[in-house]
């Protein structure tokens, strides 16, 4: 009995979509208010970061959307989004030890919280792939049976 295509990729258009709705949703609050949410994380945050994070934030969410769109699912597409994510979680960390006087308390709670929303996002992307590419090889096994 074969799995229907549109249940193999399932869990990883779910966090895919999940990615999407997250970084769109920021992207847009730090381009429509970039002062209140700069003040909110700190006065040592200038305006014009939460510009550059708003813009970069939906240039990611466009290519979150285009995988997500994409049949097939692009397994290195995946991969890119799954280790752009590793990055952004990494560089939290970095900011809250290296420079935490940059940021208010409920700043830091903010990026702390973003942080953990963004590793489940990877890890849940990440059992995604690994589900995807357990498929294809149970599927190439098979044919290799057959043959």
């Amino acid at each position: 009995m074969t799995v229907p295509v549109q249940n193999k990729d399932k869990l990883l258009r779910l966090a895919l979509a999940e990615n999407f709705l997250l970084s769109a949703a920021a992207g847009i609050a730090f381009l429509v208010a970039p002062g209140v949410i700069s003040r909110f994380l700190g006065e040592a945050v200038p305006h014009w970061v939460m510009l550059l994070l708003g813009a970069d934030l939906l240039l990611f969410a466009a290519f979150l959307l285009r995988q997500i769109l994409r049949r097939p699912l692009k397994r290195g597409e995946a991969f890119l989004t799954i280790a752009l994510d590793e990055v952004w979680v990494v560089a939290s960390i970095l900011l809250l030890v290296l420079a935490p006087h940059w940021f208010s308390a409920s700043g830091q709670w903010l990026i702390g919280a973003v942080a953990l929303a963004v590793a489940g996002i990877a890890v849940a992307q990440w059992l995604g792939l690994r589900r995807l590419d357990d498929r294809r090889r149970a599927r190439h096994g098979a044919a290799l049976l057959r043959q």
